[in-house]
């Protein structure tokens, strides 16, 4: 089946004209503005005409090989339909796929589908967590952290793992490792007030302005603002 030209159907249409949408996305990839409603419709019609049999070799296929960013978030879509299945076990793919990942909208896209195996292989989304945890990759460091997001179907405790990479990634300089100790803090804060209060507070001259920025957005102003005075008075007394 000869994959379908993205390009030639939206590339007239030019939805984001005078948007430079592959520069915000951050990617090597054409980026060609398809809404993602209209893509999810997309591939639901791709697959009528594939075999059950041949629909992930397909996307596969099209996830290591096409060059247009659209093209890759179709894959992502299939392989988030097969993630939420109990009785299959998907982490070897999972894990092959991380190489290609080249931006924020699809490393987000993926640690969404990683986080829902957390329910039926939790020992080895953990064990390639700490892979990632210790890896080069931009992208597979970011994973560990928002692979393990708090969300209600996720019951196991997670608290030290997430508490031991959030620290060791304190000093991370890349903005989007900051954004994602921010992200990681907000949420889990939410199920542990008190836990991560105190690794803010014992960390609040350490946490960059990015993470803290993030990390506080559900806080209340009092406890927010005493923060903000306790960080401002660091940087004064360095």
């Amino acid at each position: 089946m000869q994959y379908p030209l993205i390009s030639l159907e939206y590339s007239e249409r030019k939805p984001f004209d005078g948007f430079n949408l592959q520069g915000y996305i951050g990617t090597q990839l054409e980026v060609i503005g398809v809404p993602s409603p209209v893509l999810r419709k997309m591939r639901s019609d791709y697959e009528s005409e594939l075999k059950p049999e041949e629909k992930f070799y397909f996307w596969q296929e099209q996830w290591f090989n096409h060059p247009i960013f659209e093209a890759k978030s179709l894959a992502l879509y299939f392989l988030e339909t097969l993630a939420g299945k109990r009785n299959i076990e998907l982490l070897p793919q999972i894990q092959s796929w991380t190489p290609i990942l080249d931006n924020w909208a699809h490393a987000d896209a993926y640690a969404s589908i990683v986080n829902k195996r957390l329910k039926f292989e939790l020992e080895g989304v953990l064990e390639l967590a700490e892979t990632w945890h210790k890896s080069e990759f931009l992208w597979e460091k970011r994973l560990s952290l928002t692979a393990l997001m708090p969300r209600p179907a996720i019951t196991m405790d997670l608290t030290e793992i997430r508490v031991r990479y959030i620290l060791d990634f304190l000093d991370e300089k890349n903005p989007f490792m900051q954004k994602a100790v921010g992200w990681l803090l907000r949420e889990a804060r939410e199920r542990e007030k008190a836990i991560y209060d105190d690794l803010i507070w014992q960390n609040i001259h350490k946490i960059s302005a990015t993470a803290f920025s993030y990390a506080t957005e559900k806080m209340d102003k009092s406890q927010k603002e005493e923060l903000k005075a306790l960080r401002k008075s660091g940087r004064k007394n360095r």
